[in-house]
């Protein structure tokens, strides 16, 4: 190969990798805003079920033990919730989006007063 041809190759090779870098740090960037943001909606999903739990708590439930199987069912629930979007945004169209988001609140929804039960020792 001639001198001129591999320098062309060389300054073609560093092009491609300059390119590559500049993609990975805006989908960087991206992932990063994106993170923040679900972050921020995570923490108001997850408190808005803890309250939703709350106030369907049975009056003689031990109230510290409550708290921390609504705080279970939350996150729970909140991450089953996530998981659909996030498949939704890896593969749209692959499935019914509406249809998966009514099972799953409809599964936590006809079990939610087994938040409460004492569970099974272990």
């Amino acid at each position: 190969m001639s001198t001129a041809a591999s320098r062309g190759q060389r300054r073609i090779d560093e092009i491609g990798e300059e390119s590559r870098r500049r993609i990975l740090d805006a989908a960087e960037g991206l992932f990063a805003d994106y993170t923040a943001w679900v972050r921020g909606d995570d923490a108001r999903r997850r408190d808005g079920l803890e309250h939703w739990a709350r106030v369907q708590r049975p009056r003689d439930a031990d109230p510290e033990a409550a708290a921390t199987r609504e705080h279970a069912f939350a996150v729970a629930l909140n991450g089953a919730l996530i998981g659909i979007h996030l498949q939704a945004l890896i593969d749209p169209g692959s499935f019914d989006l509406d249809e998966a988001m009514r099972a799953v609140v409809d599964r936590f929804g006809t079990n939610v007063t087994g938040i409460w039960d004492t569970p099974p020792a272990a």
